[in-house]
């Protein structure tokens, strides 16, 4: 049996794709692929195989995500299985995860860490009195200090992600996050014919991915004042696929693991070792000496 499982980044993608992986022994993984060619290079091989892609990955190509999804390609699919998360906590935890692909990006030399530095203590500012950091002031700091403005791509991204989802195959299944990592999977089950189990999911390599494994974030993350801000960017999206509370909740405190800890450690997962960078410019001189392949 083939599975494709399609969701935005930040949406429990891996989690889920990971756990019927594992309700299908034997199955091959797919970790997002990017292009229509592969599909066709790999379809038709027997067997099972699991594949999982970003919604974002496929914008500058909708039509060969659509022959995708559509069973058009070498590689078809027994099921269909799309993800959708409230998009005010997938903003918060892409804000979160922001670290990793900024740090891969330029390095962790000592400006960047500095620079990851001020936000960790940013971050657990937040965390000790919630009210005296506004979540939006923290997306605006990102946004300045790091250079991406998360809400404003989250909510482009959800607008167009509510359209796609509005043309899926009937034969399709449309699982929520909140409802996976809450156990509400009798449903998804039945469908795939599988027997899932979201808590024993081992992620390996991508580990790094799980935050918090918990939904509605957004209600002690963002302040009472902010609302207006946030039902501008997600009210349609928001609407769409069905959440439609919007109100918050005071906390005295946030939970370190899932915000300050979890970016510490991205930092560290993405910082490389003194091994690893001594290897690195090994490789490189072996390279420009010999002519050797880099790695």
């Amino acid at each position: 049996m083939n599975v494709l499982v399609v969701g935005k980044a930040k949406t429990g993608t891996t989690v889920i794709s990971k756990a019927i992986h594992q309700a299908l022994p034997g199955a091959r993984y797919h970790l997002e692929p990017k292009a229509a060619s592969y599909f066709e290079e790999h379809g038709g091989g027997g067997g099972s195989d699991i594949v999982k892609i970003i919604f974002e990955h496929w914008g500058g190509r909708p039509a060969d995500r659509d022959a995708l999804v559509d069973n058009r390609l070498a590689m078809r699919f027994d099921r269909r299985v799309f993800i959708v998360r409230d998009p005010r906590d997938e903003a918060i935890s892409r804000l979160l995860y922001l670290a990793y692909p900024w740090m891969a990006k330029h390095g962790a030399g000592r400006d960047q860490r500095q620079t990851l530095r001020e936000w960790i203590g940013l971050l657990q500012c937040k965390e000790r009195d919630p009210q005296s950091v506004g979540g939006l002031e923290l997306f605006a700091w990102a946004r300045e200090r790091l250079g991406t403005d998360v809400l404003a791509s989250t909510a482009q991204s959800a607008a167009r992600y509510a359209a796609f989802l509005a043309r899926a195959p009937a034969s399709s299944f449309l699982i929520r996050y909140e409802d996976f990592v809450e156990g509400r999977i009798a449903a998804l089950n039945e469908y795939l014919g599988l027997q899932l189990e979201p808590q024993t999911v081992p992620l390996g390599d991508l580990a790094r991915t799980r935050r918090s494994a918990t939904s509605g974030n957004w209600k002690s993350f963002f302040a009472a004042s902010e609302m207006s801000t946030l039902q501008s960017l997600f009210g349609e999206a928001c609407e769409a696929q069905g959440y439609e509370d919007w109100a918050p909740q005071s906390v005295a405190a946030l939970d370190s693991r899932h915000f300050s800890g979890y970016v510490a450690r991205l930092v560290e997962s993405g910082t490389p070792t003194r091994l690893q960078r001594l290897r690195a410019v090994l490789s490189g001189l072996l390279q420009r000496v010999h002519g050797w392949p880099a790695g």
